[in-house]
């Protein structure tokens, strides 16, 4: 962390580790576990992670209704067929984390 590295952490579960532990440990970009997209629940705390700081990531855009629901949550970048363009997880990450340096 000191030499000013992002941490990704994908999958996230919000009941598993509390915002403010991620933050402790040092983790920048958060994308949730695809199961939890579409819940008006999660949008919420989507919204919260990312006023707290967090670059939110999205994946699994396959249809307009989840790119939608994904960028009005906050999702800054986001893969998936509807997105027009492939790119590897390994790209969106990369993509994100210069962009916010």
């Amino acid at each position: 962390l000191r030499g000013n590295i992002r941490l990704v952490l994908d999958g996230y579960h919000p009941d598993a580790i509390p915002p403010e532990r991620l933050k402790e440990l040092g983790f920048t970009h958060i994308r949730l576990a695809s199961e939890l997209y579409m819940d008006q629940v999660i949008a919420n705390t989507m919204y919260d992670l990312k006023k707290m700081g967090f670059v939110l990531l999205g994946g699994g855009a396959d249809t307009h209704d989840l790119l939608a629901w994904q960028l009005a949550a906050g999702v800054e970048f986001c893969s998936g067929m509807v997105t027009g363009e492939a790119k590897s997880e390994d790209e969106i990450i990369r993509e994100a984390i210069l962009k916010s340096r």
